[in-house]
């Protein structure tokens, strides 16, 4: 796989309703779609690390090593979603995507201070 995504790799389509807390107990809700891909391995073998370890952490939260969030779009999420499987309910069909209900997950980025040794 070279980095791009078609209807035959894409094993799943969904929304996710990610709560993002910080340090500071602030949390935020970003909804995004999520691209899964039929084969995860392969998706993330061509990134670096950094871009591995990233996806990886969005994947044990989402499901999905592929997310774009609300902010990253001109409509919502939800908008593209309906969207898409309206233009291409075709494709959608014939590669046996699934759409799937949307999830839920939380991601904080609180830093944990390290365990005293004795």
């Amino acid at each position: 796989m070279d980095g791009a995504l078609t209807w035959e790799h894409i094993q799943a389509l969904y929304i996710a309703n990610i709560t993002l807390t910080n340090r500071h107990g602030r949390t935020t809700i970003h909804r995004a779609l999520c691209v899964l891909p039929k084969d995860i391995g392969s998706f993330l073998h061509p990134m670096n690390i950094l871009n591995k370890t990233l996806r990886s952490l969005v994947l044990t939260q989402t499901g999905s090593p592929f997310v774009i969030p609300d902010a990253l779009l001109p409509i919502s999420a939800d908008e593209l979603l309906a969207s898409i499987c309206t233009r291409y309910q075709d494709a959608i069909e014939r590669q046996g995507v699934e759409l799937r209900p949307e999830v839920s997950a939380s991601i904080s980025t609180s830093r944990q201070a390290p365990a005293s040794r004795p």
